[in-house]
């Protein structure tokens, strides 16, 4: 069984290239950490709506990474965000196909 950490956050419209910034520097951050599978981003930048969802091998890693990460993230877009990101963490169910 694995786990993905979903973080949504707002930016005003026309951030992409900050948003872009910071997903390339946290991909390489969580790239080498315990437990990591792979990170996608998501982006609607008319809206200034950003997402990424990390997937992990274990609860406990995805845990571990959120305790280091969650607050290097709220510094790193202090002030560009119009409110507090949420973080959320989801059991990953992989359908029988």
């Amino acid at each position: 069984m694995s786990y993905a950490r979903l973080i949504t956050f707002n930016l005003d419209a026309g951030q992409r290239a900050f948003a872009e910034g910071i997903a390339d520097k946290f991909a390489a951050m969580l790239q080498s950490q315990q437990g990591f599978l792979s990170i996608s981003f998501f982006i609607d930048e008319a809206s200034g709506e950003y997402a990424s969802i990390s997937h992990w091998e274990t609860k406990a890693d995805a845990e571990k990474s959120y305790q280091s990460s969650a607050p290097r993230l709220q510094e790193a877009t202090a002030g560009m965000l119009k409110s507090s990101p949420t973080f959320k963490l989801y059991e990953v169910y992989e359908a029988k196909v």
